[in-house]
């Protein structure tokens, strides 16, 4: 299995459905619904989780601001196609590969960076054992090489 040793902060990972979503961008949860634009999101990624003692897997869309410890989770129930199909028409160039093709294959949360091309194919997420003692890892993000705009 493949790890990173490293002293980075763990990230903070926020689920949302995608029945809340509307199409000027991401939803937070809260009194008063605040929102992340379409325009704030700095990477994109498709994901799934398969939990093999629970005998569970889903799909969700992981997207990233300029807060390197902080990502959203966007979970999608049976028949909502909407969110994902606005988040395909703005951020997928390319179809996606097999499951199996992806870069992380080894992992039960696997994702697919999907946008800014630059990053396309790289995992979002490695994880992190936070001291070299430690055999607890946690969800660490993945910093992949960007270019100049």
């Amino acid at each position: 299995m493949r790890f990173e040793t490293s002293n980075r902060p763990w990230i903070s990972v926020v689920e949302l459905l995608a029945r809340d979503q509307g199409t000027d961008g991401l939803r937070l949860p809260g009194e008063v619904r605040a929102s992340i634009p379409w325009s704030g999101i700095a990477r994109v990624a498709a994901g799934s989780e398969i939990d093999a003692v629970r005998i569970y897997a889903r799909d969700f869309w992981a997207f990233q601001t300029e807060d390197p410890h902080q990502t959203w989770w966007v979970t999608s129930e049976s028949g909502e196609l909407d969110f994902t199909g606005e988040v395909e028409r703005r951020y997928l160039s390319k179809p996606l590969p097999l499951l199996h093709e992806w870069p992380d294959p080894e992992f039960s949360i696997r994702t697919f960076v999907v946008w800014p091309e630059c990053d396309r194919g790289n995992p979002m997420y490695v994880n992190v054992k936070r001291h070299w003692w430690s055999w607890s890892c946690k969800l660490g993000y993945f910093a992949a090489p960007r270019t100049a705009p």
